[in-house]
């Protein structure tokens, strides 16, 4: 692995413009903070390093361990951007996998608490840290890392509230994108994105979907906000692709009323748990028979169409209707 190619910007930001976008301004502040510094205010809560619309931490150890060989070798890196919210906090909007693998190799943990020891795979200096955790290091080396500056572009608050993001399209390149939730999670920030959330969370649609792995890039959250909007428009009748209506609902719903949601979430809590008392943990995954053999099993990936036309068609029964079809 080249090392030059682990720390291209990981958030990519691309959503619809409108004609008034142009007319937008942000105001930004270029800084080179070092590590030291960083540390400190993500210690002190003045760096916030995985806000609400952040994506979970998902390099390897490899990529994290390569991160920190190149700021002992000083080779440059790409802009970290934050972004200004009250009493002077500033949220990581770009650049938390690299920040979260800085700080992770200082505390000696991954954040999921497994120990952070660099790769022995390392490219120049294994023989020098490889395998080594940041106490371990040569003092010159731990020094090193504190002391090397990262350059940082500070949005400040007074931007209008979405240019933040536009602002990855136009500065960044070789990048990888968000999941199209993951955007949706970054642009719709509400009442509506923190329902969709608790709800992928409940106990019932998370065995039915049964597949853990569905959460890693809110795959999950995507799930209920199809329910969502085919609760509020049917599979039936709407016009545009999946996409496109999954945007809408976002956008439409983003400051939704209290009373709607407690609707929406008894219908979705109840669908939940009609197709697990039904179908049981395998009610969205297709069921074949190898015509050779004879052997039957369900798939392993979870099928949207089944998904979409389980979970609509439930809404409009409740479980003594289903006993009375069922007998």
């Amino acid at each position: 692995m080249d090392i030059h190619e682990t720390y291209d910007s990981e958030e990519r930001i691309i959503f619809d413009k409108n004609i008034e976008d142009v007319q937008k301004r942000i105001n930004f502040q270029p800084s080179n903070p070092t590590v030291q510094t960083l540390y400190d205010n993500f210690k002190d809560g003045d760096l916030v390093l995985s806000p609400d619309f952040q994506r979970n931490y998902v390099w390897n150890k490899i990529k994290a361990s390569n991160l920190i060989e190149s700021i002992i070798l000083n080779i440059p890196l790409p802009f970290i951007f934050t972004a200004e919210i009250e009493n002077n906090i500033e949220e990581v909007v770009d650049g938390q996998q690299r920040l979260t693998s800085i700080f992770s190799f200082i505390d000696g943990k991954f954040p999921d608490g497994s120990i952070f020891e660099l790769s022995k795979n390392l490219k120049i200096l294994y023989n020098e840290i490889g395998g080594k955790s940041y106490k371990d290091l040569d003092k010159n080396y731990q020094k090193q890392i504190k002391k090397h500056s990262l350059p940082l572009i500070t949005i400040a608050k007074e931007s209008q509230e979405d240019v933040k993001f536009e602002m990855f399209e136009r500065l960044n390149t070789n990048i990888t994108p968000l999941k199209e939730q993951e955007l949706r999670n970054c642009l719709y920030r509400g009442p509506f994105n923190d329902f969709i959330k608790s709800m992928a969370n409940h106990q019932d649609f998370h065995y039915i979907i049964n597949n853990e792995n569905l959460s890693k890039r809110m795959v999950d959250v995507e799930l209920v906000l199809m329910f969502c909007a085919f609760y509020h428009k049917s599979p039936d009748h709407y016009n545009t692709n999946i996409k496109q209506m999954l945007n809408i609902e976002m956008r439409s719903r983003q400051f939704v009323e209290p009373d709607e949601l407690q609707e929406l979430e008894k219908s979705f809590k109840k669908s939940s748990a009609l197709v697990k008392h039904i179908f049981g943990k395998n009610a969205f995954n297709v069921y074949s028979i190898d015509e050779t053999t004879g052997a039957s099993s369900y798939g392993k990936s979870l099928n949207y169409g089944l998904y979409q036309i389980l979970m609509y068609w439930f809404i409009g029964y409740e479980k003594i209707k289903l006993f009375h079809i069922r007998t």
